[in-house]
């Protein structure tokens, strides 16, 4: 919303009324478990993938269970917002995202008919790096090698459709 590009902009701490925790993923901390406990991730999106991967660093036993045969990207592309590229960066795969994306200065889009402005988002005025377009299928490269290399385990063809006393249904 408005408000949060604005805080973003000004280099303020933005916040996010449904989720509280956002925009403080600066202040991750990833250190080692005392009580390793089997962590499911749902999905093996950039999200999901980044997760188990955190985790199993952490020395938890991490299932990521995916939909699909094969865990694969969906999808073209997307912005890496900072926030994501400092996440990467604490997990030590920045510089490997950076390596197959692009820096996004401007969005600027105008209605076609009319000629209206109807975006225009100048990323050169964030007081940090600009986002990154990157193309799915290289990030999703990335996350899932570091994952197999940290022994997050996966089981595909596994649709979930609920929770059960703390067990997932499909």
């Amino acid at each position: 919303n408005q408000a949060c590009l604005d805080h973003t902009f000004a280099g303020k701490i933005t916040s996010c009324l449904v989720n509280p925790r956002a925009c403080h993923e600066t202040e991750l901390v990833i250190e080692p478990t005392t009580t390793p406990r089997t962590i499911a991730v749902v999905g093996a999106g950039p999200a999901g993938l980044a997760i188990a991967l955190m985790l199993a660093r952490q020395g938890r036993r991490v299932v990521v269970h995916e939909r699909f045969e094969t865990p694969r990207p969906v999808g073209a592309g997307f912005l890496l917002q900072p926030t994501g590229l400092h996440v990467l960066d604490r997990i030590g795969l920045g510089k490997a995202a950076r390596a197959v994306g692009a820096p996004i200065r401007r969005l600027f889009g105008r209605e076609r008919r009319s000629g209206r402005v109807v975006l225009d988002v100048d990323y050169g005025r964030l007081k940090s790096e600009p986002p990154l377009g990157v193309q799915r299928s290289s990030l999703f490269n990335i996350l899932f090698q570091a994952c197999q290399t940290a022994g997050v385990e996966f089981e595909t063809d596994f649709d979930v459709a609920g929770v059960d006393d703390g067990r997932l249904m499909n």
